[in-house]
């Protein structure tokens, strides 16, 4: 039996790419900053552009929650404002319906988590900046 490394993966999780990639620009650009300036004052170019950043990938994470939610496998066997314990009790048409509807929910909660913890990793780089700059 193949297993896949990122069975749950969102297709929707590649929305987060170009503010991980802003990110990382803006993180590289500020070492070397720290870097070359380090008899001066030092500071970051840009403070506050990581955490909008990372504000930004939290209502990213939640677009790909409800692109996840709207897709056509959804769509067929959700209801629209129906919660999972709901469906579950309700809907006895067959397996493979509910395996839909769990693949479902598991596919938009992976979205969601991936926009979560990208959020969390910005804002820890962005501490973690802030407090060396203040240090130096």
């Amino acid at each position: 039996m193949e297993t896949s490394r990122f069975l749950f993966a969102s297709c929707s999780s590649w929305l987060l790419l170009p503010a991980v990639l802003a990110a990382l620009w803006i993180i590289i650009a500020d070492i070397r900053s720290l870097k070359q300036r380090k008899e001066q004052h030092s500071r970051i170019s840009s403070p506050y552009a990581l955490l909008y950043l990372s504000g930004a990938a939290i209502v990213l994470g939640c677009l790909g929650y409800f692109i996840e939610m709207k897709s056509s496998v959804c769509l067929k066997n959700v209801l629209p404002g129906s919660s999972f314990v709901t469906v579950i009790c309700t809907v006895v048409d067959s397996a493979d319906k509910m395996n839909a509807i769990a693949n479902c929910y598991m596919n938009s909660a992976s979205a969601m988590m991936t926009g979560l913890l990208t959020s969390l990793l910005i804002a820890l780089v962005w501490l973690v900046l802030h407090r060396y700059s203040k240090r130096s």
